[in-house]
């Protein structure tokens, strides 16, 4: 394998682990710190929401938490469906499609875009969109 390939590999295994830890049902609990350990601490988020307004890491937790606590979200599954990963140097991009279930409702899909940042030999993301699949902008193909 090569350099190349390993840190792609890494990146797709960091992002899985990333959405593993923001996952939860009623018996379990997101794992905040697993989270906060895939991203940069002055990450910044831009959600789907349009107007887009970016918000960093404490508040998109507490917004997360905050709708966990209040029943808004009692359970929130997401699973990575695919990558696409460029790496150069110390900073790579990446898209990964997922699917995302709410309170067991329609299961829906999506697509996050990162910016990673290697130090010290290990990977983390410094920034990260996302947007839903519609009728509009469905999932490439060689990205499901």
């Amino acid at each position: 394998m090569t350099s190349y390939q390993a840190d792609v590999q890494a990146i797709e295994k960091l992002v899985e682990d990333l959405f593993a830890a923001i996952s939860w049902d009623e018996k379990t609990s997101p794992n905040w710190d697993a989270f906060r350990s895939k991203v940069k601490s002055e990450v910044v988020l831009y959600p789907s929401a349009r107007p887009v307004n970016p918000t960093s890491l404490d508040p998109f937790i507490a917004m997360m938490q905050g709708q966990k606590d209040s029943g808004g979200l009692r359970t929130f599954d997401e699973a990575v469906t695919g990558h696409k990963i460029l790496v150069f140097g110390n900073f790579a991009v990446g898209l990964s499609a997922y699917s995302q279930q709410i309170n067991g409702g329609d299961i829906g899909y999506g697509v996050n875009g990162f910016v990673f940042i290697k130090e010290n030999g290990q990977w983390k993301i410094g920034a990260m969109c996302w947007d839903k699949e519609t009728t509009e902008h469905p999932i490439p193909a060689d990205l499901k």
